[in-house]
Order: structure tokens, then sequence, then C-alpha cells
């Protein structure tokens, strides 16, 4: 299921049968209630194997879609989809449309679990166009309901709150209880999303009441979770504690490890926000694991995202910054399939962490060499402002920033003494400090970042005519990021102050650079020393 929504995918309906088919079904439903569902399995495949009569094809699509949802809330999607598409064969052979729409509504819960938002919205609608030919109410309140989860996701919130209430009224009309829970659950959501704290609390409080009351300990554990969300969004940790913990109990009870993942996740961000980062740590590796077994990718992507943030407060930041790729690669996979508003946020913050953990590991460089405070910022910010004139533009020059950021990270393994030394170098500390290109390509070894910053970390002190370090690369060999970031290095480093000099004017600067044949791409250096004019003149009010 997903980690957030709890899909209607029942397909309930009053059905006449056997009485010893009506007690299999009814326990089955009361295992599932209380979240034991490889016993409603059992039970519902035993209904299924002594069904007889007039009505079997019907009842037989019907059990099957309910066996399909117990294997879904598992994460076993393939068992899942199996049991869905066998119970649409059925209705089609049957002449079943209404049956028919309800395993189309299975499939595309299914669907979403597995984040193929796309998918899943096709199927949803053609569920709800069997649903009003053949007037099944129980139909159009599920797909209804379905339908306004999928526009909450993407952001278009008054449509998801309009299919949602057009599904909560149908089901309180229907006296269904648990689809009541779950309509209630899904406006809370929205509502969470919105801020709009009253309304959120006042749907889960009423969703709780009526669970409480039809002992369904499946539907508390998810009202508990949402629960907690809410009240971690509100800053209230004391609150969303309390919902973690009874989530918690209720599945140890239960023995529903559904939403065990969910619930790591939560408390870790929790003890990592209450100052305990070793048990933070280990809740939140948990949530990986076991998003990743569940193949839950939104989760997976957020207890990423937060192990992340526990690790940059640590000052772990290759570690954050593995964690931080992970979850971006995912959150892109989302956001291909058009899970547009929810994930563009998580998206937008992820990218600010990758910048503020970047940061953080320039102000330990500057930390060690005094005279070089702001130096990567400035020589991200230049190279920058040069790549977005040679055309660099949207994600291209957000990556090209990180690796300017991160030009000189290799610099940590120099020794203090050396990067602050104010007289000349001698052999032995001249190659110490000719090693941090790739001391930087090393410590960043294994972060497979989603565009290659590798070689302006590595190459940046490289020149045109061959005779820079590491690797002795010339000409087309050192790609435009690395000819942009080498000139904007060298400026700046010349015209800041460093131990063995004072900074330089900035037409000394250019003067030098100028007549340093083979060091730079000379069109390249011509063209930064136009823009960097024009910027100045700019910044003194000139045209």
């Amino acid at each position: 299921m997903s980690d957030r929504q709890r899909l209607n995918v029942s397909g309930a309906g009053s059905l006449e049968s056997a009485d010893a088919v009506a007690r299999l079904i009814a326990a089955a439903e009361a295992a599932e209630r209380g979240a034991h569902r490889d016993e409603a399995r059992r039970l519902y495949e035993e209904a299924l194997h002594k069904l007889s009569g007039g009505d079997a094809g019907v009842e037989a699509a019907m059990l099957l879609r309910r066996i399909a949802a117990t294997y879904m809330m598992d994460a076993s999607s393939d068992d899942a989809l199996d049991c869905a598409e066998a119970a649409l064969a059925v209705s089609t052979a049957c002449g079943d449309r209404g049956g028919e729409g309800h395993a189309i509504n299975v499939k595309a819960a299914v669907h979403w679990t597995l984040g193929d938002l796309d998918t899943a919205e096709v199927y949803f609608r053609e569920a709800r166009a069997k649903a009003l030919s053949v007037d099944d109410r129980a139909l159009v309140a599920m797909t209804s309901a379905n339908l306004g989860m999928i526009a909450s996701v993407r952001g278009d919130y008054p449509d998801a709150l309009h299919h949602l209430g057009v599904g909560l009224a149908n089901y309180r009309e229907l006296g269904r209880l648990r689809d009541v829970c779950h309509a209630l659950n899904n406006m809370g959501l929205v509502y969470t999303d919105m801020e709009r704290w009253t309304e959120a609390e006042r749907a889960y409080t009423e969703a709780v009441v009526v669970a409480r009351e039809s002992d369904d300990v499946s539907t508390r554990i998810i009202l508990e979770v949402n629960r907690a969300k809410m009240w971690l969004a509100r800053g209230d940790a004391p609150r969303a504690t309390a919902a973690v913990d009874e989530a918690t109990m209720l599945s140890q009870e239960a023995g529903d490890t559904a939403w065990l993942a969910e619930v790591a996740k939560l408390r870790g961000a929790l003890l990592r926000d209450a100052g305990s980062p070793v048990e933070a740590e280990q809740q939140l590796t948990a949530a990986v694991t076991m998003a990743e077994a569940r193949h839950e990718t939104l989760l997976l992507a957020e207890s990423l995202r937060e192990r992340a943030e526990l690790y940059r407060g640590q000052g772990r930041n290759r570690e954050a910054l593995q964690n931080l790729n992970r979850a971006h690669r995912l959150f892109e996979q989302l956001r291909a399939k058009r899970e547009l508003a929810n994930i563009g946020r998580s998206f937008t913050r992820l990218e600010d962490d990758f910048v503020n953990v970047v940061k953080r590991w320039g102000e330990s460089i500057e930390a060690k060499d005094h005279y070089t405070q702001g130096h990567c910022v400035r020589v991200a910010d230049l190279s920058c402002a040069i790549a977005a004139l040679c055309g660099f533009e949207g994600q291209t020059l957000f990556w090209f920033r990180i690796g300017a950021l991160l030009h000189d990270v290799g610099k940590l393994v120099v020794p203090s003494e050396i990067l602050n030394k104010s007289g000349k170098l001698d052999a032995e500390e001249w190659q110490l400090m000719r090693s941090h290109p790739s001391a930087g390509v090393d410590m960043l070894a294994g972060i497979d970042f989603p565009w290659d910053v590798r070689p302006i970390i590595e190459s940046h002190h490289e020149r045109w005519d061959g005779k820079g370090y590491p690797h002795g690369l010339a000409g087309d060999e050192l790609g435009l990021p690395v000819r942009i970031s080498a000139i904007c290095d060298v400026y700046e480093a010349i015209t800041s102050v460093r131990p063995y000099k004072k900074p330089w004017k900035q037409s000394d600067a250019f003067a030098w650079m100028l007549a340093r044949q083979g060091h730079f791409d000379r069109p390249l250096l011509r063209e930064f020393i136009a823009s960097v004019e024009l910027m100045a003149r700019h910044a003194n009010g000139g045209v």
C-alpha cells in the first residue's frame, strides 16, 4: 500500500450466499479488520472453493478482488494483479459490468502502490464509467474517493476535496463505516497538505471514533500514522510521538507489518529532532530497509532524505550526499510520472539540502584554510553566471553549481600548516597541495551524482596547453564546465587575499590572465573578461 494513502479496493456488496460461505466471508472480514491478512486470505479462498449456484461467478469475482486487496496490503503486487485480472475475467464472462468496474478499481490501486500514477488514473476513470453505467453507488463512491487522492497528490486540492466529499457522502448513506473511515483519512491528508489544521484534526478524530466503534484495527493503524504526520508537520513532537506509539502498539498487537516502515521513518525523524542521533539512525535505516523490501518508492525516497538530514547534522557530509542522491533519483522517477505537487515540493527541498550539505563541506575546507573564506561560494557564483551566458540552464546549471562548490573539497586532506603557509612551498609540500584534486575525487567515490561533477573537481587545475595537473589534459579533453571553473578559480584566487600576496585589482588580474599563454581557453577567457566587466558596470549602476 502507499505509505500515505489508503485506497478503497474491497468491492464489497450485499451477497446472498450459502450459510457456510457467508460464515467464511464474515470470519475473513473480521480477520482483515484485525490486520490478520494471511488468515483472511485463507478464509476467502476456502469460501471461493465452496461456491455453487447461479450467482457463483459474481461471488467468485468478489472474493478474488478481496484476496487481491490483501495481497496489495502485503506489498505482493504481482499476486494482487493476478487476482484482479482473474476477477475481471470472471466478471466479463458472466456479464457483470459492475464487477468489471470493481476489478479495474483494484488494478488501479495496485498500480498506485507501484508509483505508476498515470496508469492508476486511467483505470480509476474506466472503473468510474462502468459504475455510472450500472448505477453502482458503492463503486461510484470508491472511484470518486480514489480520484480525489490522485488530485491531491497533484496539488489540485479543490478537485480532491470535491471527489472525496462525493465518496464520503455516498459511504455515509450506504452505511459503510470502514469506507467512511478511509474517506475521512484521505480528507485529513489533503487538509494537512493545505495546512488547514482544524479540518484535518476534525477528520482524523471522527475517523478514529468510527474505527474504534467498528473494532477496525487495521484502519486505526493507518489513522495514527497519518495523525503523527499531521502533528509532526505542526511541530508538535509530543502529540506526534503519542500517535506513533499508538500505531506501534496496534501493529504489534495485530501482528501487522504493513506500516512499520512508515512508523520507523516517523520515529527516526522525531528522535533526530530530539537530539538522539544513534537511535534515530537505527530507526531511519530500518525504514529504508523495509521500504526497499516493499518496493514503496515514495516512502524510500522520504526515508533517505530524513536520514540525509541526520547525517548532515552530524557533519557526515559524504553519507548525507549518498542518501540525497538516492532520494533524488527516486523523486525524479516519481516526478516523471506526473506526481507534480507533493513530489515537486519534496524535490525543491531536496535540492536545498544538496546545496546546504555542499556549503557545509566548503565551510570545513575554509575552517582549515584561513585565507579562502567564501572562496568556494564565490567561485560557484561566478562560474554559474558565466555558465548561464554559455547556455547552461535548469538542472544542468544546478549540478554545475554543486560541482563548483565542491571543487576544492580535496583540500581537507592537506595539512593546515601547508594551506596557511605564508612563504613558498617546498617540493614535498607542493606535492601534497597538488594532490587535492585527486583526493577530492576519492572523497566523492561512491556518490553517483545525477550530473557528472567529477571533472570539475579533478581537473580545475588543468591547463589548455596540457601543462596543468593532475593528468596533463589539454584542449578539448577539458570539457566546457572544467574550462569555465578553471578560469573562475584562478580569477577569484588572484583577486582575493592569500597568505603569500595581497588581492589584485580587476584590471591587473585580467592583464595577468591574458598574458598566460596556453593556460586558458583564449576565446572563453575573452568572453569571461567581457562578462565580468559588464557585470561590474551593472553593479555600479552603469548600462
